[in-house]
């Protein structure tokens, strides 16, 4: 559908003479739009939005954010769906001083690879100032920083050698995110105010590490010998009581305090979450989610994800998927290390989409104020307005 057909649809929306498959039409391109293929649908999409339009969506109000880049302008395009009185379709390219709506005295610059390794001595190390190269060899591995922000664990012992269990943390500030090798070659990436706790060696029996926060994890399968063969040395993440044992896998945990639950989402292999009873656990299967909340009961359920959305941090991205402003504006506060509160009535709106995790906060408030929500920037304390 051209933009011609399409401004005619919605001309014909607004007058009320649009008739259902007309609607579905509408619906279904201003979903390509959000989604990026830029493709009229195929006649099931249509008739898929025909039915959205019928029956599920009558009253809500539905944000469509999809970031662009159109030169060195950070942009964003937003659909607003309203189907009991009209359909907008907005895009943010530089608004004029004040078009938005938002006070901004001044401006808050996003977060970054930022994080402090702290060594079994105690002694602390900031990464941020530590120079690339080796940056402890003392003990049984050899600790280097790359060019790309990651510290890589290297075994310095010879095969077969024990060494005492000395234990490493790696912690992130908010606004900051880190990647690490760990000693056995699996991959975490750690997510603003997270951490990891882990011995620089593994033994040959476990492979254990503990975190709070968000971390990712890319595991890589290991073996040890016994007097049967090969036997597979498990991937053990505890995470505020929960233990999710893992063989070679990769998966995402959010076990941030404020969030209500910790979340474990699996992309590839297999995960078995128990609770510190021992006596519940579950398997995950790829593209599940276990959630395990923190009241009393504390029971595991299991069911689909949007895993693109869960670990689009990972790759640079904020991702919404029918989220509220508090849930937004959580993720705001770990990421640009600022303050959030809320001035009036909380805004009861729904977001759908994607936005770079590497805009600037004035940026990124001015593509959530298209849809009538207003901030003013206060230092680093954001008020939300109704």
């Amino acid at each position: 559908m051209t933009n011609k057909e399409a401004k005619e649809l919605v001309r014909k929306y607004r007058a009320g003479n649009c008739t259902e498959e007309e609607k579905a039409l509408l619906n279904a391109w201003y979903l390509s739009l959000a989604s990026g293929n830029g493709q009229t649908p195929a006649r099931e999409e249509i008739e898929k939005a025909l039915k959205d339009v019928s029956g599920s969506l009558p009253l809500k109000k539905y944000y469509f954010i999809r970031s662009l880049q159109l030169g060195q302008i950070a942009a964003a395009v937003l659909v607003l769906f309203l189907f009991s009185a009209s359909i907008y379709f907005l895009r943010e390219q530089r608004p004029a001083s004040g078009f938005s709506g938002n006070i901004y005295k001044n401006d808050v610059a996003p977060g970054g690879n930022k994080a402090v390794l702290e060594l079994a001595d105690g002694s602390v190390i900031d990464l941020n100032n530590a120079a690339i190269g080796s940056i402890d060899h003392k003990g049984p591995v050899r600790i280097t920083k790359t060019r790309e922000d990651q510290v890589i664990y290297q075994p310095a012992l010879e095969k077969g050698k024990v060494a005492e269990m000395r234990y490493n943390t790696i912690r992130t500030p908010r606004g900051g995110q880190y990647q690490v090798v760990l000693p056995d070659g699996s991959g975490a990436w750690l997510n603003s105010a997270s951490s990891i706790r882990f011995p620089a060696m593994f033994t040959d029996g476990e492979r254990k590490v503990e975190i709070t926060g968000e971390v990712y994890f890319e595991v890589v399968r290991k073996y040890r010998l016994s007097d049967t063969g090969k036997v597979v040395i498990p991937f053990i993440v505890v995470a505020s009581n929960q233990r999710i044992e893992a063989i070679g896998t990769q998966f995402n945990i959010n076990a941030y305090p404020g969030e209500g639950a910790i979340r474990t989402t699996l992309l590839e292999g297999s995960v078995r979450i128990s609770l510190p009873a021992g006596s519940k656990f579950r398997l995950l299967k790829p593209g599940q989610q276990a959630q395990i909340g923190l009241d009393p009961s504390r029971s595991i359920s299991i069911s689909q994800a949007n895993v693109e959305k869960i670990i689009a941090w990972k790759n640079g991205q904020f991702q919404y998927d029918m989220e509220g402003i508090e849930t937004i504006m959580r993720q705001v506060e770990r990421w640009y290390d600022v303050e959030v509160v809320y001035e009036g009535e909380i805004p009861e709106k729904k977001f759908v989409g994607t936005i770079s995790r590497n805009i600037s906060l004035s940026k990124f408030l001015d593509i959530l104020s298209y849809t009538g929500v207003n901030f003013r920037i206060e230092g680093r304390k954001i008020v939300v307005m109704s």
